[in-house]
């Protein structure tokens, strides 16, 4: 899947192009305050990512991160640093930027480690003309609205954790939905009374839907004022999924089923979601 810029950034050429002259990949830990919980199993107490570093021959360097989801689409730690010491280091060290971003796709799925390194040498291209990356990629806005996620908890802690984000400057909300219905429901109640009309909250069913619950699970949330869900049935019921496109209550974000371009396209063929989201972390921006 290819995130797309409406000025993206031209190729480079010549002398104007650097290599790649190292790549480095940093393992990192940071505890987290709570715990996230999503889907019907899943839980992240820490956040132990890698740190991707990528320094070009004109001595600039970009840094980005990849962040691995062993439950969602397999990739660890290990996985990462090992598939970019041995096999992405490999390819990408000594090529032109340009070259070195095309080579990135010789290797089939891995999408944090290659969107890590997809972005860290964007980064650098961009350090070493002296500019940020926004301005880089043609960016024309300055800000944006950013949602924060969460988790599937008790009632009290959910409510506290909304007004302690919303006092910061959030205004949309993800709320994790799909192992107790009734709880799901109470926890979105409550965030409604209890919060200022300004917040705005959408779903995450993460596959957890069934399809014969599923169409009156989305009436259920468009009740409650809840502006889209995303991906509430299992990736693999293809055409379950697009059957509820058609009768959905509210807008379909189309998540783990778009890993690749070559997913989007065939989603898109099969008309199964209204709306896209685009994980930067994963895709890279090529």
């Amino acid at each position: 899947m290819s995130a797309e810029f409406a000025a993206s950034a031209s190729p480079l050429h010549g002398a104007e192009d650097p290599t790649v002259v190292g790549i480095e990949s940093i393992v990192f830990r940071l505890p987290m305050d709570g715990e996230l919980r999503w889907g019907q199993h899943s839980a992240l107490r820490e956040v132990q990512h890698v740190l991707v570093v990528v320094t070009l021959s004109d001595g600039s360097r970009g840094v980005a991160e990849a962040p691995p989801r062993p439950t969602i689409y397999g990739e660890t730690v290990f996985s990462i640093c090992s598939i970019i010491r041995h096999e992405l280091m490999p390819r990408l060290v000594g090529q032109s930027t340009t070259a070195a971003l095309t080579r990135l796709h010789e290797i089939k799925n891995n999408h944090t480690a290659k969107g890590a390194l997809d972005m860290a040498i964007h980064h650098a291209r961009a350090a070493g003309r002296g500019q940020t990356l926004a301005a880089y990629l043609g960016a024309t806005q300055s800000t944006l609205r950013v949602s924060y996620i969460l988790g599937i908890s008790e009632l009290d802690n959910a409510l506290r954790e909304a007004e302690m984000v919303y006092n910061q400057g959030v205004r949309v909300l993800k709320v994790k939905v799909g192992r107790n219905w009734t709880a799901d429901l109470a926890r979105v109640r409550t965030l409604q009374r209890a919060l200022p009309v300004d917040l705005a909250l959408y779903a995450d069913a993460n596959e957890c839907f069934h399809a014969d619950d599923a169409a009156a699970r989305l009436a259920e949330l468009a009740d409650l004022g809840v502006l889209y869900c995303e991906e509430p049935l299992p990736v693999e019921e293809i055409t379950t999924r697009a059957a509820l496109m058609r009768h959905a209550a509210i807008p379909i974000i189309a998540d783990d089923s778009c890993f690749s371009a070559r997913d989007l396209a065939r989603e898109l063929a099969l008309d199964t979601f209204h709306i896209l989201n685009v994980k930067t972390a994963r895709t890279g921006y090529t």
